[in-house]
């Protein structure tokens, strides 16, 4: 909003409430996903409030359908990963999974309506109703084409990437790096016309991306992220990303905008350089650009604990971790001349370590839970458990904790080690 906006008095409403439920999950993504399925399977009543038209997330509206850190993982991502590889013709690419994006929109809502879950897409989360003492939520306001509606729940999950319902309720949290920079954003993209065994043989991965901004240089173009990436989902398609947008925060609507109409522009520029060259890719074709702006990172919601750089340093674990990330620091650098985030990222070893209970509960919100990239950490630990099959480790331990702590009548916070063994067992590394 420009320094000379005006401000207009809008007149007091009466809200509808249209719904009332055990659990509101916000956000549809992968680990709302799994938080909404794992706390319906428990036998709680849930909603899901997603503001795309799929499930998925970045995996769907955002085009990027590539599953990094999935392969220790069983129950929910287990579930998933023997779809993809068995039933969807997806890929296993060292130990990340690679799937069509509209086989996975399907799927994820087939398992959601059948374990009953409610979905309401096309609503966006733009307000929160809170106690009178102020520490639990008992509303989520949305607007939607039905107008403005309020949805009751007991206890609340923000899975929504940016921690719009915990900020909303007036939760802190942190933003960005030391200096308040965070890392640039992306856009996903799916291409095809490229023989994938071909392009092994001729463009082995060690060497694609380091090739890939060659060529693109050799072509007229300084491509805003030098190391594009290129991978092999199924059914002749890939996931391509090589567009990187700095300095544009995520509830910056404007800057977003600019991002998205910049990034398309260049990523459709790059696919028609490389198409040129013929050979291997005389055939190349791009399939779309992604709804949805890959947003890197955003909120950094407060927790009753937090998780850092030395945790994953030290590879520590307690009796009360959710789950295990087995993925190193992966900082993309908020300055344009650089790529890595992390001036000597060989010079910090990272060890396999366990994201606590407590990350994943709202510090300033009793009845708040956070799953996915939202959740109490540092700038750093951030770029290792921001991956989506952490995501999903996280959102089905929150959608799980949630729900024993309905049916033993405690808050989130007060669970024992004994109530999180009941199903962390089930997301340790298998």
């Amino acid at each position: 909003m420009s320094s000379s906006a005006t401000l207009i008095q809008e007149s007091a409403r009466v809200t509808p409430v249209r719904g009332s439920y055990d659990i509101i999950v916000a956000g549809g993504g992968p680990a709302g996903y799994a938080a909404a399925l794992g706390a319906a399977r428990a036998g709680v009543s849930v909603l899901v409030l997603e503001q795309a038209a799929c499930l998925g997330g970045i995996w769907t509206a955002g085009l990027l359908p590539w599953i990094i850190d999935q392969h220790t993982r069983g129950s929910i991502m287990g579930e998933l990963r023997d779809y993809i590889l068995n039933q969807a013709g997806g890929t296993l690419v060292g130990t990340t999974l690679g799937v069509d994006p509209e086989l996975l929109k399907l799927r994820l809502e087939t398992d959601l309506l059948a374990a009953g879950v409610r979905l309401r897409y096309n609503t966006m989360i733009t307000a929160a109703r809170k106690s009178s003492d102020g520490r639990t939520v008992t509303h989520a306001i949305t607007e939607s084409k039905a107008g403005r509606e309020a949805w009751q729940a007991k206890l609340f999950i923000d899975c929504s990437g940016d921690g719009d319902l915990a900020a909303q309720a007036g939760c802190g949290f942190d933003y960005g790096n030391e200096h308040g920079l965070a890392q640039p954003t992306s856009l996903g993209v799916i291409v095809s016309g490229i023989d994938p065994e071909r392009l092994e043989t001729e463009l082995p991965r060690s060497i694609r991306k380091v090739k890939l901004c060659e060529f693109l240089r050799e072509g007229g173009l300084e491509p805003s992220y030098s190391l594009p990436g290129l991978g092999y989902l199924g059914h002749g398609l890939f996931f391509y990303a090589g567009t990187h947008q700095y300095n544009r925060r995520f509830d910056d609507p404007d800057a977003l905008t600019a991002a998205l109409i910049e990034a398309r522009a260049e990523a459709h520029r790059q696919i028609e350089i490389l198409r040129r060259r013929g050979g291997l890719w005389a055939n190349l074709r791009l399939h779309g650009t992604a709804s949805a702006l890959g947003i890197r990172e955003a909120r950094r919601i407060h927790g009753r604990a937090t998780v850092t750089v030395d945790d994953i340093i030290e590879g520590r674990s307690t009796p009360r971790t959710v789950c295990r990330s087995h993925f190193g620091l992966d900082v993309h650098s908020p300055d344009p001349a650089r790529t890595r985030g992390i001036d000597k990222p060989m010079e910090i070893q990272s060890r396999p370590y366990g994201i606590p209970w407590e990350a994943l509960a709202a510090r300033d919100c009793d009845n708040l839970l956070m799953a996915g990239r939202c959740i109490s950490g540092d700038f750093l630990a951030h770029s290792s458990y921001r991956v989506t099959g952490t995501a999903v480790a996280l959102g089905e331990g929150a959608g799980r904790g949630a729900a024993r702590a309905l049916q033993r009548g405690i808050l989130p916070a007060e669970l024992t080690d004994e109530d999180l063994a009941t199903f962390t067992g089930d997301l340790a590394d298998q």
